[in-house]
């Protein structure tokens, strides 16, 4: 809930086309067993970013970045990402002009079929 209290909270203070950017993570499409606790929050944030975008007044945007895990740049691979890969889907969600997107930092597995 922190992070939907930052933008119910903040609204009010942000600039004028301010942009929130919210995180999340790849467990809201790849659950497993092990992810019971966190994959529903994920999904919570994504979804939230997704519906309350059009809402936010002034040209306020919101966005949240997803990513998979953060790898050192030599164990990069599929379904990991760098931290520098990670850096920069915030950056496009900062600098961009999209609203209520997910931007998916996967490692390859954006391209496969949800489970």
């Amino acid at each position: 809930m922190a992070q939907i209290n930052l933008v119910r909270i903040g609204t009010p203070y942000i600039n004028d086309s301010g942009s929130f950017t919210l995180s999340s993570g790849y467990l809201s499409d790849y659950p497993y067993q092990e992810s019971a606790a966190t994959g529903p929050f994920n999904a919570a944030v994504d979804s939230f970013a997704r519906t309350v975008a059009p809402l936010l007044p002034r040209g306020i945007r919101v966005n949240v970045v997803s990513p998979a895990p953060v790898v050192p740049p030599e164990k990069s691979g599929r379904g990991l990402v760098t931290a520098a890969q990670t850096a920069a889907g915030y950056i496009q969600s900062i600098e961009g002009i999209m609203n209520g997107e997910v931007i998916r930092m996967w490692g390859g597995l954006e391209d496969e079929p949800r489970r």
